[in-house]
């Protein structure tokens, strides 16, 4: 099907995709993307032309969650598209979702589907909304919350073990939508729902008008240990340590090459104790990527809990070559280098608490290690230091004092 651009501005882009039924149109937003540009693909799109169904996209130059003060207009020129069909189905996921219950009104939406949506990423009005509020705190809202534009009968897809269940509940209790959880499948849902084979024919149903969901209840929950989402999902909320490596290990295994996946498996393993393990998990981490100097942080200190001082200090000095000014990778080459009896140890701690020289703790350390190496003067002014920045969490029952 080819498409008709109906409205462009240097922030949105909204296209039309028309097929020979009338009956139905969905319009379909956007969601994040961390190289979002409005000259992408629309969200769903494939799925739409596969099932000759009319859509409008609305895709965006930035993540700004729609708060342009031209979606007004370009609702208008989606509304004269839109008035020529008998049903109007508003479609999006996360940030999408967001858009497709806000703007339900003014589009005249009779259903809206939105997956994983939230209720407002404004600080203000969503508090507890931690992951988008670097975002949202720097908005100007032309309109929000979702639920201020919000009509038509709406349906939230959502898992509800995440904070997209506050957001769902948020939304629901100011305006009556028919709620539809899958347990564990991550934000946004949509991706583990795709894995389990439940995303396609579940939103076919939906944009039709149907409203039981039973079956595809039941698919998923016969389909949701093949996908690495769902095992991630339930391996980070695990209520022991013993299943979150259980489970995270499963994962690990459908997903070698996912970074997340591998960096939450070696801090389990960490926690746990088992260094050994947790250091391989590191490893392959760092294997996905080197371009990230955390991954070889924590693997240097897996293998400074096992006393691999060797290991440990290849992979902090490539965490050092990656991140050079971060305190807390230069405090552990410290500490490894002390331990292995290299001279550089104390630039190494000294230059980390320049950087960060508000820890009485590790101020206490460097004057141990100065009365160590027979410095008592720096051991002296190391310890004034650590007085001089004694915290509560920093306390603990120790003493800053030099005998």
């Amino acid at each position: 099907m080819a498409s008709q651009i109906l409205f462009e501005s240097v922030n949105l882009k909204i296209r039309y995709k028309e097929s020979p039924n009338k009956e139905l149109i969905v319009v379909s937003f956007a969601s994040y993307d961390k190289n979002q540009t409005k000259d992408k693909s629309g969200f769903g799109e494939r799925l739409f032309e596969k099932y000759n169904t009319s859509a409008i996209f609305v895709t965006c130059s930035n993540n700004d969650w729609y708060q342009y003060e031209e979606i007004f207009d370009a609702i208008t020129a989606i509304n004269k598209v839109t008035c020529a069909y008998h049903e109007i189905v508003n479609y999006g996921s996360s940030m999408g979702g967001y858009a497709s219950i806000l703007f339900s009104k003014l589009t005249k939406a009779d259903r809206v589907i939105a997956i994983s949506p939230q209720f407002s990423i404004n600080p203000e009005s969503a508090p507890y909304e931690k992951q988008w509020s670097h975002i949202g705190s720097k908005l100007h809202y032309v309109l929000d919350p979702a639920t201020k534009g919000a009509s038509g009968s709406i349906t939230i897809i959502f898992d509800p073990r995440t904070i997209d269940g506050i957001h769902a509940e948020r939304i629901n209790n100011e305006y009556a939508v028919h709620m539809v959880p899958f347990a564990y499948s991550g934000h946004p849902s949509s991706f583990t729902l795709l894995e389990t084979g439940v995303l396609r024919d579940l939103i076919v149903d939906l944009i039709g008008g149907e409203t039981d969901i039973i079956r595809h209840l039941k698919r998923y929950k016969q389909n949701r240990l093949g996908s690495w989402r769902y095992l991630y999902a339930l391996g980070k909320s695990g209520v022991t340590l013993d299943r979150k490596i259980y489970f995270l290990r499963l994962a690990s295994v459908r997903a070698p090459d996912n970074l997340n996946v591998q960096l939450a498996l070696g801090e389990t393993l960490l926690k746990a104790g088992h260094y050994v393990q947790s250091a391989e998990a590191f490893g392959k981490a760092c294997n996905v990527t080197s371009e990230f100097a955390w991954p070889y942080y924590r693997k240097a200190i897996a293998f400074m809990k096992d006393r691999r001082l060797l290991d440990a200090h290849r992979a902090i000095m490539k965490a050092i070559e990656i991140s050079p000014q971060q305190s807390s990778y230069l405090w552990i080459a410290g500490e490894v280098s002390r331990d292995l009896g290299l001279p550089e140890a104390a630039s190494y701690l000294e230059r980390s608490l320049e950087l960060d020289p508000s820890s009485s703790f590790r101020w206490y350390n460097l004057s141990l290690y100065y009365k160590k190496c027979g410095d008592l003067d720096k051991a002296e002014q190391a310890a004034r230091k650590s007085r001089k920045n004694v915290t509560n969490t920093d306390r603990n029952g120790i003493s800053a004092r030099v005998d």
